[in-house]
């Protein structure tokens, strides 16, 4: 029975992987810069331009 469920978690695995390898939602960017004398650190995804900087 563990061998059933053994593979059946690695087609899952494998499902989600494929699924999610060309989403453009877990492509990010990173950049680091200073501004006004602090050390920022801006990230950004790829897919839709959602920026944070902290």
């Amino acid at each position: 029975m563990s061998n059933e469920l053994s593979s059946f978690n690695r087609a899952m695995e494998e499902k989600v992987i494929d699924a999610q390898t060309n989403g453009g939602l877990l492509e990010w960017g990173l950049k680091y810069f200073e501004f006004d004398g602090r050390k920022c650190v801006q990230a950004v995804n790829l897919d839709v331009f959602y920026q944070l900087i902290l």
